[in-house]
């Protein structure tokens, strides 16, 4: 019973990852045309804030896997938080620079830290949960997953309203 309560606060710490993560895929979607006018894009050009994310979100899944195969879980799950977490600051800075470059480059070391989270969470659940719950582990993964790119827009516009629409850089905050 003293173990129980051990993986399970692992557990909502890896959920919260993986809902971090997920959620920036949408976040920035009310946002778009708004960023894409302070930063002086096309709207053509504007859509890259997201496909970035969402490219190099896919594309870091099956690295990051291996490389936590490779170097151990915990370093490389801690390095993809760090990612997560400067490429969110970056992306906020970018609008005190006013650099459309800067904020996709910041999305994609950002969506590179969000795609390490996934794998190492849903491989931590494979072991570490015992047998019985494994089943229930890996269901919240995918329902927290769903719910949070299904509430990143709502997020991102709650944000927006509070913040001011022309302070965009608070969905990355």
């Amino acid at each position: 019973s003293a173990r129980r309560p051990r993986w399970a606060l692992a557990m909502g710490l890896y959920l919260l990852g993986i809902f971090m993560g997920a959620i920036d895929t949408g976040i920035v979607t009310p946002a778009r045309t708004i960023i894409s006018d302070d930063l002086g894009v096309s709207e053509q050009l504007g859509i890259w804030m997201i496909t970035i994310y969402t490219l190099a979100y896919a594309a870091s899944i099956p690295v990051m896997g291996k490389l936590a195969d490779r170097y151990g879980r915990k370093p490389i799950y801690l390095l993809s938080i760090a990612l997560f977490g400067i490429g969110s600051l970056l992306c906020g800075l970018s609008q005190d620079v006013g650099s459309f470059e800067m904020l996709i480059i910041a999305r994609a070391i950002q969506a590179i830290g969000g795609g390490g989270i996934l794998p190492i969470a849903t491989a931590e659940f494979g072991t570490s949960v015992p047998p019985e719950k494994r089943g229930m582990a890996l269901g919240l993964v995918g329902g927290v997953y769903g719910v949070a790119n299904i509430f990143g827009s709502s997020a991102g516009s709650l944000i927006l309203n509070i913040f001011g629409s022309h302070n965009w850089q608070y969905i990355f905050y």
